[in-house]
C-alpha cells in the first residue's frame, strides 16, 4: 500500500523538515567556508530580530565588545577606501534601526538634536579637513582618522542622547563600560602572565610589528588596547564606573560580583607601568570622590589600612618583594622619554605660531613631525592639544575648549540640582571622572588614533547632557509650589 500525504500537509512537511535542513546545510557551508567570520555572521543574523525590536541592546553590545571584536571582524576594501570595520557596521545598523521607524511613522519629534557647541566643533573640523583643498598643506587628510576621531564618535554621541531616557538605561551603559574594561584588563594580564614577546592579538596601534612594550619585566600590559597608556585609561574608566555602581547596590551578591572587578581594574592600571595612565586614573578618582557616594571615606579607610599594614610589616621585619623597586623607579624617573616629548612639543609650537588662525590642515602635525624627527617612536604627534592647534589652529582648539566649557557648566548645574548621596550625584562624578581621564591622556598621546576611547569621551558628554535633563525633570514647578490652589494645577 503506497504512502500518500494529504495535500494540505505538503507545506507543513516542507516548513518542518525540508526548510530547516536546507537552512542548516547553508549555515554549515558558510561556517566551513568563512570560519569564525561565518559563524559570527550566522549568530548575528539570528540575533538581528532581537536587536531590531530594541536597538538599545545593540548599542550596549557594541560598547561591551568593541575593543575585542573590532580586531577580528573587518573586511578590507580597495586602497583609498576605509575598511568595513566591526564598529562602523554596527553604528550604521543602530542608526538605521532608529531612523527608519521614525521616518516611516513620522515620529521624529522626540529625536534629540546636537547642541550648538557640537555643531561649532564639527564646523571647525570640516574647515581643518578641507583646508588643503583650498590653500594647500603638508599632508592629505586621512579618511580613516576622520571616521575614528569625528564621525563615529559624534554619531555615538547622538545615539547616546537618543537612548538614555532614564536612570536605568544610564546604569546599563555603565555596566557595559565595566564589562569592556574587565575584558581589556584580562587581555593585558594574559600577555604578562605568559611573558609573551609579541602580542597574541592582531593590534593595529602601538608597535606596528606587534611587539610588546618590554621595558619592564613581563612587559607593560596593553592587551587588545595595543598601547599601555590606552590600556590604563580604559581600565581607569571601568574602575570609575564600577565604583559608582558599587556605591548604590544594595544586594550583597551583586556587590560580591563588582568587588573582584574593582580589584582587577585597579591592578591593571598599575601594571600598565605608564605615568600618564597613573596620573589620569588618580585625577579621575580624585574628582569623582567628591560626588560618588561613600567614595571619599572609602579611600581614606583604604589609605589608613595600607599605612597600618606597611607599618606592621616594617615592625615585624618582613620584606615583601611584591614589586621590583628598580623597575618602578625606572618607569617613574625615566627621563629620555620626557626629553624627546619636549623637543617635539617645542617644534609643534613653532609650527603653530606660523599658522595660528586656521592651522596647517588635518594630519599636518604628524607629517611635519615625521619629516623633522624621522626616527621611530616619536615620529608622529604625541599630544592631542598640539594637534588641534597645528592642524586646525585657534579655530579648532577654541571650538573644542568651548565644548568642554559647556559640559563643565552642565556639571556644576547637575551637582547643584541633585541631592547629596543620590544616584545622580554619583553618576555625574563617574562621567566627569571618565572625561578627566581622557583629557589628561591627551597631553601624552594623540588620541585620534584610538577610536574606542574617542567614542567613550563623546558618550560621556552626551550622558552628561541627558543626566541634566533627567535632573531638571525632577525639579518641582515653582508656580505649583508657591500657588497650590491655582486653577492651572491639574
Amino acid at each position: 500500500m503506497a504512502l500518500t500525504l494529504p495535500p494540505r500537509s505538503i507545506s507543513v512537511y516542507f516548513f518542518t523538515l525540508a526548510l530547516p535542513l536546507l537552512i542548516g546545510a547553508g549555515v554549515a557551508a558558510m561556517v566551513l567556508k568563512l570560519g569564525l567570520l561565518g559563524l559570527g555572521a550566522v549568530i548575528a543574523l539570528c540575533l538581528l530580530p532581537w536587536f531590531m525590536r530594541q536597538p538599545f541592546r545593540l548599542y550596549l553590545w557594541l560598547l561591551a565588545t568593541w575593543p575585542v571584536l573590532s580586531l577580528y571582524l573587518h573586511i578590507p576594501l580597495p586602497a583609498g577606501m576605509p575598511d568595513l570595520n566591526y564598529e562602523r557596521v554596527i553604528v550604521l545598523l543602530i542608526v538605521a534601526f532608529v531612523l527608519v521607524p521614525a521616518l516611516v511613522r513620522r515620529e521624529n519629534a522626540g529625536v534629540p538634536t546636537l547642541n550648538r557647541w557640537v555643531w561649532v566643533y564639527i564646523a571647525a573640523q570640516t574647515l581643518s579637513y578641507s583646508r588643503r583643498q583650498f590653500w594647500g598643506g603638508p599632508s592629505a587628510p586621512d579618511v580613516v582618522i576622520l571616521l575614528n576621531s569625528v564621525l563615529v564618535p559624534i554619531t555615538l554621541y547622538w545615539l547616546t542622547k537618543v537612548f538614555i531616557t532614564s536612570r536605568a538605561r544610564l546604569k546599563q551603559v555603565l555596566y557595559a563600560l565595566i564589562i569592556a574594561g574587565v575584558v581589556v584588563s584580562v587581555s593585558g594580564l594574559y600577555e604578562r602572565t605568559l611573558d609573551l614577546r609579541e602580542s597574541p592579538f592582531p593590534i593595529s596601534t602601538g608597535t606596528a610589528s606587534g611587539e610588546r612594550y618590554l621595558d619592564v619585566p613581563g612587559g607593560r600590559a596593553a592587551g587588545v588596547a595595543g598601547n599601555p597608556a590606552i590600556y590604563g585609561a580604559l581600565a581607569g574608566m571601568g574602575l570609575l564606573a564600577s565604583l559608582g555602581c558599587y556605591a548604590h547596590i544594595k544586594q550583597t551578591r551583586h556587590k560580591l560580583l563588582l568587588a573582584p572587578a574593582i580589584a582587577l581594574l585597579s591592578y591593571s592600571i598599575f601594571v600598565s607601568f605608564t605615568r600618564s595612565a597613573w596620573l589620569a586614573a588618580l585625577a579621575g578618582i580624585a574628582i569623582a570622590q567628591f560626588s560618588v557616594k561613600g567614595l571619599s571615606s572609602a579611600l581614606i579607610r583604604l589609605a589608613l589600612l595600607g599605612l597600618l599594614a606597611a607599618a606592621l610589616l616594617v615592625i615585624a621585619g618582613i620584606d615583601l618583594q611584591l614589586i621590583d623597586q628598580q623597575t618602578l623607579q625606572n618607569r617613574v624617573l625615566q627621563s629620555q622619554n620626557v626629553s624627546g616629548r619636549i623637543d617635539r612639543m617645542v617644534y609643534a609650537w613653532e609650527q603653530f605660531i606660523k599658522q595660528p588662525a586656521l592651522g596647517w590642515g588635518a594630519g599636518a602635525l604628524d607629517a611635519l613631525t615625521g619629516r623633522r624627527f624621522p626616527q621611530g617612536g616619536f615620529n608622529t604627534s604625541h599630544s592631542t592639544y598640539l594637534t588641534l592647534l597645528v592642524d586646525g589652529g585657534l579655530v579648532l582648539f577654541a571650538g573644542f575648549m568651548a565644548l568642554i566649557a559647556h559640559w563643565g557648566i552642565q556639571t556644576v548645574q547637575i551637582y547643584r540640582q541633585s541631592l547629596a548621596q543620590s544616584w545622580e550625584r554619583s553618576a555625574v562624578g563617574v562621567i566627569v571622572g571618565c572625561m578627566t581621564i581622557y583629557l589628561i591622556s591627551g597631553f601624552a598621546l594623540e588620541l585620534k588614533l584610538f577610536g574606542y576611547l574617542n567614542a567613550l569621551f563623546w558618550i560621556a558628554g552626551a550622558a552628561l547632557e541627558r543626566l541634566q535633563t533627567l535632573v531638571q525633570d525632577d525639579q518641582p514647578d515653582i508656580w505649583v509650589v508657591t500657588h497650590p490652589q491655582s486653577r492651572y494645577v491639574n
